[in-house]
């Protein structure tokens, strides 16, 4: 005799639980006991409804598009100068500059312009400081600045100051600016703000929360609340 309304059925050989085929191959190939399958469907049910589940939100994350993601990575020529590490970078207009760092060798003083309409490296004036690695750079206004670094050779921390300016001629475009109003530093950040420069934080032997503005119409440095 069958109730509809229960999970269960009364046969010859006992109580048995009213089991689905897929649960009744399953049983036959794992060689469940009867006495033990009403329990071990019990136990299985919620499994596969969280089973089920998880697909059915794995399915939902898959069919996400990316129509609101911005860009696209598409690879230009190489940077033309040695492999390095530690260098800097600014933009101005629509070119890309990039110099200084280490090769593993040498600390480098090399300057390079990338022209993104040509997709093409070229080297521009050498930086006439020292070399170094974990300077800091920006650009205000069509000019790029550069600022402290360390050199391992010299082991020396440095807080010197240079402007860049892309317009001028060859040989003259780099000019010397004031120092760095904090101490000598490397892996410090520096970025522009309304045609003014920030430099802050890095390592002098402490690390470092200061922070300065530095303003290019006037050639001088203000220290300005620290991080």
């Amino acid at each position: 005799m069958m109730n509809k309304n229960k999970l269960l059925y009364v046969t010859q050989s006992g109580l048995q639980h009213c089991k689905p085929l897929w649960y009744s191959i399953y049983c036959t190939l794992t060689g469940l006991h009867v006495a033990n399958q009403l329990i071990v469907s019990i136990l299985m049910k919620p499994l596969l409804l969280l089973c089920l589940l998880g697909i059915s939100l794995t399915s939902c994350l898959n069919d996400d598009d990316d129509s609101d993601l911005l860009g696209n990575w598409i690879r230009s020529s190489d940077f033309e100068g040695v492999t390095r590490s530690g260098a800097v970078s600014f933009t101005i207009g629509e070119f890309a500059f990039v110099g200084l760092g280490y090769d593993g060798d040498d600390y480098l003083q090399d300057f390079w312009r990338f022209n993104p309409s040509l997709n093409f490296w070229e080297r521009v004036d050498t930086f006439p400081g020292i070399g170094r690695t974990g300077a800091v750079a920006f650009s205000i206004n069509g000019k790029g600045y550069i600022g402290t670094g360390y050199n391992g050779d010299l082991d020396v921390e440095y807080k010197d100051f240079w402007e860049f300016d892309p317009d001028a001629p060859a040989g003259q475009m780099w000019q010397q600016r004031a120092d760095f109003m904090g101490s000598a530093r490397y892996s410090a950040v520096g970025f522009a703000i309304n045609d003014k420069g920030y430099l802050g934080t890095g390592y002098d032997g402490n690390y470092l929360k200061d922070f300065y503005q530095y303003d290019p119409s006037t050639d001088s440095w203000r220290q300005i609340v620290s991080l």
